[in-house]
């Protein structure tokens, strides 16, 4: 009995000790959030029991020297053009003999959006005749992710993904990435494994499609800065990484009532390929959806300068004040995201979105990359130094406006836009930009 008295008290004094010495420890404010997120729902205290898992983002090594590389094995005319980093390079460990690796589509889920292979063989059956309708795709699973194959479960983001890559990329083999929330800490944690998960591979895939942003502003400026950083990592090892660009016009996903424009993450990195959305054909229209604009994180890339500042001469002091003319632009491209036919759940249905315009513009890399491969030269990897010095493959979109914050957006014009980009591709045309013709 003593001897328990003697070690509560021992204890007592010990934290007492403990208290008074961190009375003097100088605190460091790591970041400060000036309001809530809007993605962010207030749902009562967290559980006593509640784990959370601390993430510390070590700096990483020579970024500047990593953008050098991607920038050099990216752009046309450089000696280094699609001479992609292994892993072994990437990392600096030892050199060890290369293999070459298979193409294929990544496509990511998140949120329990699950791709249903009922949905898609309807869709081939139907709009592909020419394609087995057997043809499946792979799956793997992060972070507690799955792909329940009920019907009632079947997630129509990631259905319009999967029916278009298979759809348009016949041949192509295709992967569904499901990230789950084991992370505990959701959110964009989930993104940041799926990026370390495929840099971790030896041959990652040559193609990676993402059909789902958040308002730059909903994510801390240094979690960006890593994710891109990331980003920046897959492109230097030979994938080519793309994302819609949103649906929310100027808006990005806030409501109509915003003050300022409201760019979208991560479209707004600059080691991405964007993907905005047109409609109607010959002549093709900016989707009034498509969301564009300029980036209040990241500077304008050296790739982008000169699109970017031929736009603002003509858009000619409009809106000064509510977005970042020194920020980098988006998108990069567009295709079409109107009227777009789809299989839900057994139904057949047209839908419209950048949902859809990534996917078609994903399609559209892999099947060139598939010709590279034939001839047995490098895929594409990071795309935007090659998109931007080769405007005549693509469909200059010269009509069309993204509206949203109570102003009427954007307008699309000649050359490169933060509506439509430098346009929708010409395939043709591509392949003599990528020396296959």
């Amino acid at each position: 009995m003593q001897r328990s008295v003697f070690v509560r008290t021992l204890l007592i004094a010990c934290l007492l000790r403990y208290t008074a010495a961190t009375q003097h420890v100088s605190m460091y404010v790591h970041e400060r959030r000036s309001s809530i997120p809007k993605i962010f729902v207030e749902d009562g205290p967290a559980p006593e029991d509640r784990i959370l898992d601390l993430r510390i983002s070590l700096l990483a090594n020579d970024p500047e020297g990593l953008e050098k590389a991607l920038y050099a094995i990216s752009t046309p005319g450089n000696p280094a053009y699609r001479q992609h980093l292994s892993k072994a390079k990437l990392y600096g460990l030892p050199a060890k003999s290369a293999m070459q690796s298979s193409n294929g589509i990544a496509v990511a889920g998140f949120i329990n959006q699950w791709a249903n292979a009922a949905d898609l063989q309807l869709f081939l059956k139907q709009y592909r005749s020419d394609v087995d309708s057997s043809t499946g795709f792979s799956s793997v699973f992060l972070d507690g992710g799955s792909n329940s194959q009920d019907l009632n479960s079947a997630g129509m983001e990631a259905g319009v993904d999967i029916q278009w890559t298979i759809g348009l990329a016949s041949g192509v083999p295709v992967t569904f990435y499901s990230v789950g929330e084991d992370s505990n800490n959701g959110g964009i944690d989930g993104w940041i494994d799926l990026v370390n998960y495929l840099l971790s591979q030896d041959h990652p895939p040559q193609v990676l499609t993402t059909s789902c942003s958040f308002d730059e502003s909903d994510v801390p400026i240094d979690v960006a800065s890593s994710l891109c950083n990331l980003y920046a990592q897959l492109g230097a090892r030979g994938t080519s990484v793309i994302f819609s660009s949103g649906d929310g016009g100027v808006a990005g996903g806030s409501n109509k009532t915003c003050t300022s424009f409201v760019p979208t993450f991560p479209s707004t990195c600059p080691y991405v390929t964007s993907v905005g959305a047109t409609s109607s054909l010959a002549p093709e229209v900016a989707a009034q959806h498509s969301s564009g604009g300029f980036s209040n994180y990241f500077a304008t890339p050296f790739y982008q300068t000169s699109a970017a500042s031929t736009f603002l001469k003509q858009l000619d002091g409009a809106y000064n004040g509510i977005f970042n003319g020194s920020g980098r632009g988006f998108p990069d491209v567009s295709a079409q995201g109107a009227n777009m036919a789809f299989v839900y759940r057994q139904q057949q249905k047209l839908g419209g979105g950048t949902s859809f315009a990534a996917p078609v513009f994903a399609s559209t890399v892999a099947l060139l990359n598939a010709e590279l491969a034939a001839a047995g030269k490098a895929p594409l990897g990071f795309l935007n130094p090659l998109i931007y010095s080769s405007t005549g493959a693509f469909t200059d979109i010269v009509q069309g406006s993204n509206p949203g914050c109570g102003t009427g957006g954007f307008s699309a014009m000649s050359g490169w836009d933060p509506v439509s980009g430098i346009g929708t591709p010409v395939y043709s045309a591509l392949r003599s930009a990528v020396s296959l013709s």
